[in-house]
């Protein structure tokens, strides 16, 4: 099997060496993985183009041995740098944290992000595994906007009680439970079969 290639992209106003980010380098950056957390341009003031820009930069083209795992405002500028792939693409792994695709009313500097819609059931049909953290109290995303997000994406939805927005001010610098889902992605071997002509994977809901 190849290496796994595992990318964290963190939300507004977050750097790589904040909140979670930190631990997921050093529990998932050695043996069969490897991880980068993405330093995302002007994180205060962001803009869905250089963020995407930046995303494929890294990523290039993912494969089923890509894993993007992201957080917040992370989530939508990494579905739309799916959506900006055409022909036949995979992707192993998909992991949301407190995402959203509509507009968040307390937060209108990042509409921009959300001023076109996503096609997220046509994306979820190239990815393997997708999973989406919710937290029942989030007071920067609320947590309705999450659970349709993982509706949209077919998605296994983890709601986790009182984890506020999943920050380091929140008691996460570390993420165990986020640790377990990406675990049991690393520990199957990615499927090559039963692609349709442009790569798309059978819908399937990881439990």
């Amino acid at each position: 099997m190849k290496q796994l290639r595992i990318f964290v992209i963190p939300g507004y106003q977050a750097a790589p060496g904040d909140h979670w980010f930190p631990w997921m380098e050093r529990t998932f950056g050695q043996g069969d993985s490897t991880v980068e957390v993405l330093h995302l341009p002007t994180p205060q003031e962001p803009m869905p183009g250089p963020w995407v820009e930046t995303i494929e930069a890294a990523v290039h083209r993912p494969d089923e041995s890509t894993v993007l795992v992201c957080h917040s405002l992370g989530c939508i500028a990494a579905l739309r740098y799916l959506d900006t792939l055409a022909g036949s693409w995979s992707l192993h792994g998909l992991i949301l944290v407190a995402g959203f695709e509509e507009r968040v009313p307390e937060l209108p500097l990042l509409d921009p992000f959300t001023a076109l819609p996503v096609d997220a059931p046509a994306l979820a049909r190239h990815i393997t595994h997708r999973t989406v953290f919710a937290s029942d109290n989030d007071p920067v995303v609320p947590s309705g906007l999450t659970r349709a997000l993982a509706e949209r994406l077919s998605a296994s939805l983890v709601e986790v009680h009182d984890a506020g927005h999943f920050l380091g001010s929140d008691g996460y610098g570390e993420f165990p439970e986020l640790g377990t889902r990406l675990a049991g992605i690393l520990e199957e071997n990615p499927r090559q079969e039963n692609r349709g002509s442009d790569g798309a994977l059978p819908a399937r809901v990881m439990p």
